[in-house]
C-alpha cells in the first residue's frame, strides 16, 4: 500500500514538472519520467493531479495570465488526448488487421498440410495394395516352384529306377551272352561229334541269333529311353533354375517395394506431424489473437473512461475557471460611485 501511496506521489511530481515545461501530461510521458509503476496507479495518480490542479486554480484574486496560461494548456491537454486517442485506435485497428492476415495465411498453410498429408496417405494405400499383390504372386511363384520340384523329384526317382532296371538288364544280358557263347562252343563240339544234327543245331543257332538281335533292340530302345529321360530330366533341372531365377526377382521387387512403403510411411509421418505442429502454431496464434484481442479492449475501455474523465474535467475547469474569473473581471471593471462633493460635469 505505501509503494502504491509512493507511486503515485512521484507520479504527481513527474506530472508537475512535464507540466512546467509546457507539455501535456500523459501517462506514457510519466512512466517513461518515471521509470517505473502500474498503467492503472498512475492514471489515478493523474486524476489526483488535475483534480488538485482544479483545487488550485479556485483560490482568489488569481493573475490573469495565469488563468489564461491555464485554459490554454487545458485546452491544448484536450486536443493532445484526442490526438492520442486517434493514433492508439488506429494502431489497434492495424495491428488486428495484421494479426487477421496471419491467421487465414496460416489457415491457408493448414490446408496445403492437410492436402500433401492426404496425397500421401493415398500413396501409401497404393503402395500397400502393391505390395500385397507381389506378396500374393510371390506366394503363388513359391507353390509353383514347390510343385515342380516335387515333380523333379518323381523324375528323378523314375530315372533312378529306370537306370537301375538298365544295369539290371545289362548284367542280364551279359550272363545270357556268356551263357550262349558256352552253348556256341557246345554245338560246335556237337557239331564235330555229330554232323547228323547239324541242321537242327544250325535252326537253334540262327533262333539264338535273332534272340540277340532282339535284345538288342530292346537295349538301344532303353537306351533311348534313358538318353529321352535324361534330357527330359534337363530341361526340369533348367526350368527350376529360372524360376529360382524369377523368384530372386520377385524377392528383389518385394525388397524394394517394402524399402519404398518404409520411406513413403516416414514421409506420412512427417506429414503428420508437421500437420500437428501446424495446429500447435495456430493454436497458439489463436489464443494471441484472442489475448490481443481482450487488450484492445481493455485499451479501448480505458481510453473511453480517460476520455470521459477528460470530458468532465474540462467541464469541471471551464466552471471552475468561470468562476474563478468572476472576481477577476470585477477586479478589472469595478462599478463606479458618485465622488461625495464632486460637481457634476453639465
Amino acid at each position: 500500500m505505501a509503494s502504491i501511496t509512493t507511486t503515485r506521489e512521484s507520479a504527481k511530481t513527474a506530472a508537475l514538472a512535464i507540466l512546467r515545461r509546457g507539455e501535456r501530461p500523459t501517462a506514457e510521458k510519466v512512466r517513461a519520467a518515471l521509470g517505473h509503476g502500474a498503467q492503472q496507479t498512475i492514471l489515478s495518480a493523474l486524476d489526483e493531479f488535475w483534480a488538485e490542479l482544479g483545487e488550485r486554480l479556485r483560490e482568489p484574486r488569481l493573475p490573469t495570465a495565469v488563468v489564461d496560461a491555464a485554459a490554454a494548456l487545458w485546452s491544448l491537454a484536450l486536443q493532445e488526448g484526442a490526438q492520442q486517442w486517434d493514433t492508439e485506435r488506429a494502431a489497434a485497428a492495424t495491428r488486428v488487421a495484421e494479426l487477421a492476415a496471419l491467421i487465414d495465411q496460416l489457415r491457408v498453410e493448414q490446408a496445403a498440410m492437410l492436402t500433401q498429408c492426404d496425397q500421401h496417405q493415398g500413396e501409401n494405400r497404393q503402395l500397400t495394395a502393391r505390395l500385397d499383390e507381389a506378396t500374393l504372386a510371390l506366394g503363388a511363384t513359391r507353390q509353383e516352384a514347390a510343385d515342380l520340384t516335387h515333380r523333379v523329384q518323381g523324375l528323378e526317382a523314375v530315372a533312378a529306377a529306370l537306370r537301375s532296371e538298365l544295369a539290371a538288364e545289362r548284367t542280364g544280358r551279359a550272363g545270357d551272352q556268356a551263357t550262349w557263347l558256352q552253348q556256341v562252343d557246345e554245338t560246335r563240339q556237337r557239331l564235330k561229334a555229330a554232323e547228323g544234327a547239324l541242321a537242327k543245331t544250325q535252326r537253334a543257332l540262327d533262333q539264338i541269333r535273332d534272340t540277340e538281335a532282339a535284345q538288342r533292340a530292346d537295349l538301344a530302345r532303353t537306351s533311348q529311353r534313358g538318353a529321352d529321360l535324361e534330357r527330359h530330366l534337363q530341361e526340369q533341372v533348367a526350368a527350376v533354375a529360372d524360376l529360382r531365377t524369377r523368384m530372386e526377382d520377385q524377392a528383389a521387387q518385394q525388397r524394394e517395394l517394402q524399402a519404398a512403403l518404409a520411406t513413403a510411411t516416414h514421409e506420412r509421418d512427417q506429414a503428420a506431424g508437421a500437420a500437428a505442429q501446424a495446429d500447435t502454431e495456430c493454436a497458439t496464434l489463436r489464443a494471441r489473437c484472442a489475448y490481443l484481442e481482450q487488450e484492445r479492449q481493455t485499451h479501448l475501455a480505458q481510453l473511453a473512461a480517460g476520455s470521459e474523465a477528460s470530458v468532465e474535467a474540462a467541464r469541471a475547469l471551464r466552471r471552475d475557471l468561470q468562476e474563478l474569473l468572476r472576481p477577476v473581471l470585477e477586479q478589472r471593471n469595478p462599478p463606479t460611485a458618485p465622488v461625495p462633493g464632486a460637481v457634476p460635469t453639465p
